[in-house]
């Protein structure tokens, strides 16, 4: 017997009176070489003792808000049709999961615009999002979108540059350039440059509750969260992106009412980052524990582990569970 192609990947939480779906686009089998800034070495180690196997598996998501008194909003669309390996693309089938339609979308914001984020605005050349205003950083824009910046671009770069322009052309009269600030009622852009020029993380703000959904600031968390020097090879600007990464580690610690949460990353694996709460410290430590019995303690908010869990209330959703064990 044959294995079937796994179901749609979705993950639903309230902020304030909103909800955020995460939609799993699916995965891709990366590679420690794909790391640059420190040693592949120090790269293999930081895997391993963040529970996580030595060679890296990179997860994709696209985002869904939604809320009473507002139509449907995406951030980002996964690879859709132009996929590259069958345990990708699976957005839109995650989305059909939900109950929203394309058409019900009113907006895409766009983090930035890489095939595995804008992909899955077209299908056959059409607007996948009929009915949809698409929202991108001006100067993200101005990097992929120009017939100058395509002629001058290196062959083996050519291939991005003609993805985001097909992804966007159907898009032309209805597509919002911005440089950051409010771009929808409660959700504000923060300009993250480095892994392109103009990639963006969004604020989600609701009921005294905030989100940043910051994306591709970081690619691998086991690797990244310890080590902020580490970058990834297709970053545009290595440098620019690392004291990015490092900006945000810093806010994050800074910011007392910051706890860990996992994120659904895969089959049995799970990232550790940080969803704003009234209540928890930085130095709170978490235990994490799977069925057989194995288990590790990591800082707040400092490291990643492995799981599908809610530390919040201590409970067990997937292979792992997770629970207070005190502070440090």
């Amino acid at each position: 017997m044959t294995g079937s192609k796994p179901l749609p990947g979705v993950l639903r939480w309230n902020l304030g009176d909103l909800t955020v779906t995460a939609l799993n686009d699916g995965w891709f089998q990366a590679s420690l070489d794909l790391v640059t800034g420190i040693s592949k070495d120090e790269a293999g180690k930081l895997q391993v003792a963040g529970f996580r196997t030595e060679q890296p598996k990179i997860t994709l998501n696209a985002f869904l808000i939604t809320g009473a008194g507002r139509k449907p909003v995406l951030i980002d669309t996964g690879y859709g049709e132009s996929a590259p390996a069958e345990t990708l693309g699976r957005a839109g089938a995650a989305l059909a999961v939900t109950g929203v339609k394309p058409e019900e979308i009113e907006t895409v914001l766009i983090t930035h615009l890489h095939p595995d984020h804008v992909g899955g605005l077209v299908s056959n050349g059409a607007a996948r999002f009929p009915n949809a205003e698409i929202v991108v950083h001006a100067d993200e824009a101005a990097h992929w979108l120009p017939d100058e910046a395509l002629s001058r671009a290196p062959d083996a770069a050519k291939p991005y540059f003609e993805g985001a322009r097909k992804a966007v052309a159907p898009y032309a009269k209805r597509m919002r350039e911005h440089r950051g600030g409010e771009v929808l009622p409660g959700i504000t852009a923060v300009h993250l440059p480095g892994h392109t020029p103009g990639h963006c993380g969004f604020r989600i703000v609701s009921g005294g509750q905030s989100l940043l959904m910051w994306t591709d600031v970081v690619h691998l968390p086991a690797i990244q969260f310890k080590n902020p020097e580490a970058g990834v090879g297709f970053d545009v600007d290595g440098d620019r992106a690392r004291a990015t990464r490092k900006a945000i580690k810093d806010r994050s610690l800074a910011t007392s009412n910051f706890r860990p949460w996992a994120t659904w990353t895969g089959t049995g694996q799970a990232t550790a980052s940080c969803r704003p709460s009234g209540s928890a410290a930085n130095n709170e430590r978490l235990e994490f524990r799977d069925r057989s019995g194995r288990q590790g303690a990591a800082p707040g908010g400092r490291s990643a582990g492995t799981g599908v869990a809610d530390p919040e209330h201590g409970r067990e959703v997937g292979s792992w569970s997770f629970r207070r064990t005190g502070r440090n």
